[in-house]
């Protein structure tokens, strides 16, 4: 074991050893008292600062310690020493210990109870082992009353006598532990048992030589003591073998405690990443560990007691280290703060600072540690946060979007440009605002209702259109976009981007009507190839066979037959001939080639004509004409009014049993010139009669029967564009009666406003 004691930090071990309650003393090598415990303060009866700095020349008997210090001081040796206090003889054991301070070495005198070598001078043995009895019992009396054991043991039989103390520091009166070696070997932690013994053999081989050990016993409790043991053989047989040894043995639990919480304390700022430092108020670095060292470029080999520590910080990093966080500290016992640091090479770095101002117990100053951190990452990681949080408003104030930020309680906290251009509204009227200012009164309570709701849900991102009104009153439709976030105090925020989306609406809505158009023309288109590919199959049909059979059978075929078959060439020709007029009709009327161009109409004449076109396609000769009070001639459109009247006229054919006569009348009327066409075919349902006018549509009672679908639509923009009117009544089963009224008084109407949508025609 090393006999020179390697302490902690100066200001640990200080603040340890003025605590203690029993007789400490720091001296120099020259003798110069450097610090004294609590317990040597009680006990000499002075202050502390009437004892520091003097001679030892103050202390009562003072030639002992004297002599001892110089002894420690040269051979290094722990030595043992009686000295003659106020209240009576105490004995102090003397050895050299490291601090780091300017001086290096210090000697380090603690009474025997509390000291790690408790022994008896060489001289004090002698007299133990070699004196008579009454000698002998003041020695042991003088050790014992300073808390001291003693044993002797005689090498050879293995004899022991352990003093009462020695067996009171196990927890055991005298009578209670016998005198036998066993009663040791058993105590002896296992632990420490080999290196124990292994420490007597320099003395069983030199006669000066003394034994020295540390190690565990255990207590009557249990528990572990920590024991120092010293000793010296004082005897040896003839042929110089070890024969008697006589020691000392003391409890330094309460020592080995202190050591090993100085110890944690010592690899704890070694092993923090941060810079602790230690400095005397006067500004004397006593300790700085290694990280700090570090920090600044200082080897660990460096005395830290020659370095000024304010040469690592740069004048206005100084400046606050002296003329406010040193003063602040020392009046409230600490400052903390940010500051800057300087290595020899001249970089900076940033660090955080706490810096702790340790009193006694008197309350005096006793020494000011630092600790510092470097905080360059954080520093970094803060500068590039703010680099993007500039860029980030940067954009936000640059950017097309309308932009706005609403707290908690539903308060405009920041509007970009964009914005305030988007409502007319300048940036100072809308902070401190509601949203609600640019909405409309209907949509302010179903706002508030949404903002709540959203706030309290974990949703957190909401697409909505809203009608937002401008100063001036113009309203606009705007979507929407909300976020949610969370700032450094944990309250919530929204923030809404805001795009006007009036005209995409409006685009959007043409670019839907121009696809449902472009849709129902595709649907027109294919139910127009399926209806022409089925209407006409029908006559065709007929016509290829009545003429195939003419051709085969021309010769044999009686003259009655050859005309039946003629009729039938001729009336599928004409129906394709009708229903071709009636395509092209559409398509004429549709694309916007067709006019009204009234001219004067015989309309007997007309209606005559029409019914013998009607009689070569319908056989039968059933339509039955009635004119009633009307002029000869009217101004009316031929062409239009022919295609109304034929596809009136043919429907009744079509819809009605082919005995069944179809009444057609010529009347006038207060409104005009009116057309009726009655039958008494199936009818049409209540619900056939709303799609009547619609094109390729078919009733749902007439799907056994040809047609294209188209005629109703016909009649429709015929009569729109004579600006006149139909009247429709029809019993299912029974008949329809269809009535055109057309003004008399009829102007002409011009191209462009035939295709203006009326009431009859939305399509």
């Amino acid at each position: 074991m090393d006999d020179t004691l390697v302490s902690p930090p100066q200001d640990v071990f200080l603040r340890i050893f003025r605590l203690s309650r029993s007789i400490t003393l720091l001296f120099s090598i020259n003798g110069i008292i450097i610090d004294a415990s609590d317990g040597a303060l009680l006990l000499l009866g002075c202050q502390r600062e009437e004892l520091l700095g003097s001679y030892l020349s103050i202390l009562p008997d003072a030639l002992p310690i004297e002599n001892a210090i110089k002894s420690v001081a040269e051979t290094r040796e722990t030595a043992v020493v009686a000295v003659q206090l106020p209240n009576g003889e105490v004995l102090l054991e003397l050895s050299m210990i490291s601090l780091d301070l300017p001086q290096g070495g210090y000697i380090l005198a603690t009474q025997t109870s509390h000291t790690p070598s408790m022994v008896a001078t060489e001289v004090g043995m002698e007299k133990l082992a070699g004196e008579p009895n009454a000698s002998q019992h003041r020695w042991q009396f003088a050790l014992e009353g300073t808390q001291v054991g003693v044993w002797e043991w005689n090498i050879q039989n293995s004899e022991v006598y352990f003093s009462p103390r020695w067996k009171e520091i196990l927890g055991y009166s005298d009578n209670e532990l016998m005198n036998s070696i066993e009663q040791w070997q058993q105590r002896i932690h296992p632990d420490d048992y080999a290196r124990v013994m292994k420490a007597h053999e320099p003395a069983f081989m030199e006669p000066d030589r003394l034994y020295r050990s540390e190690y565990r016993l255990q207590h009557r409790d249990g528990s572990y003591r920590w024991i120092s043991s010293q000793g010296k053989v004082m005897s040896w047989t003839g042929d110089k073998k070890p024969l008697r040894m006589i020691g000392t043995h003391a409890d330094i639990t309460e020592r080995r405690v202190l050591e090993e919480q100085q110890e944690h304390l010592v690899r704890i700022l070694e092993a923090t990443t941060d810079s602790v430092n230690i400095a005397t108020p006067d500004g004397h670095m006593t300790f700085w560990n290694s990280h700090g060292r570090a920090m600044v470029g200082v080897s660990p080999e460096e005395d830290v007691t020659t370095i000024s520590f304010d040469s690592f910080h740069p004048p206005e990093s100084l400046k606050t280290l002296n003329t406010i966080a040193i003063p602040f500290a020392i009046a409230n016992g600490i400052w903390q703060g940010e500051n800057i640091i300087i290595n020899r090479q001249g970089k900076l770095t940033p660090v955080t600072q706490v810096i702790i101002a340790h009193r006694d117990n008197h309350g005096n100053l006793e020494y000011l540690s630092s600790i510092m951190r470097d905080i360059s990452p954080q520093k970094k990681v803060e500068e590039a946060l703010r680099n993007s949080e500039q860029r980030l408003w940067r954009l936000l104030e640059s950017t097309p979007l309308g932009v706005v930020i609403i707290n908690t309680d539903g308060i405009i906290e920041w509007v970009n440009p964009a914005m305030c251009r988007k409502v007319d509204y300048p940036y100072e009227s809308l902070i401190g605002n509601s949203l609600t200012k640019f909405l409309p009164e209907e949509s302010r309570r179903t706002w508030h209702q949404w903002f709540r709701q959203f706030g309290s849900t974990p949703k957190k991102r909401s697409i909505k259109e809203w009608m937002l009104v401008r100063q001036n009153g113009e309203i606009f439709l705007a979507e929407m976009v909300s976020t949610i976030f969370t700032d450094t105090s944990g309250q919530w925020r929204m923030v809404t981007y805001v795009t006007d989306i009036t005209k995409r609406k409006r685009y959007e809505e043409e670019l839907l009507r121009s696809l449902r158009q472009q849709e129902e023309l595709n649907e027109l288109k294919s139910t127009f190839v399926q209806m022409v590919s089925h209407e006409f199959r029908t006559p065709l049909a007929g016509i290829m066979g009545s003429a195939e059979l003419l051709k085969k059978y021309l010769e044999r075929l009686s003259p009655e037959r050859r005309t039946e078959h003629l009729e039938t060439i001729l009336g599928g020709v004409q129906r394709m001939v009708f229903m071709m007029e009636e395509i092209l009709s559409l398509g004429a009327i549709d694309s916007g080639r067709t006019s009204f161009n009234p001219t004067c109409v015989d309309l007997k004449s007309m209606c005559r004509n029409l019914q013998a076109q009607l009689h070569n396609v319908f056989p039968g000769e059933r339509i039955r004409i009635k004119f009633d009070d009307i002029p000869t001639f009217a101004m009316l459109d031929e062409s239009l009014l022919h295609h109304i009247l034929t596809n009136l006229l043919s429907n009744s054919l079509k819809y009605s049993p082919v005995t069944s006569p179809v009444y057609f009348s010529v009347f006038g009327s207060d409104s005009g010139l009116c057309f009726g066409v009655t039958d008494f075919g199936q009818g049409i349902t209540e619900s056939d009669l709303e799609h009547l006018f619609e094109a390729f549509f078919r009733g749902s009672n007439a799907s056994n029967i040809q047609g294209t679908g188209i005629g109703m639509m016909i009649v429709k923009r015929c009569l729109d564009l004579h600006g006149g009117t139909i009247h429709i009544e029809s019993t299912l089963n029974r008949g329809s009666t269809f009535t055109v009224t057309i003004p008399q008084n009829t102007k002409s109407i011009t191209e462009e406003d035939s295709h203006e949508p009326n009431s009859t025609d939305r399509r």
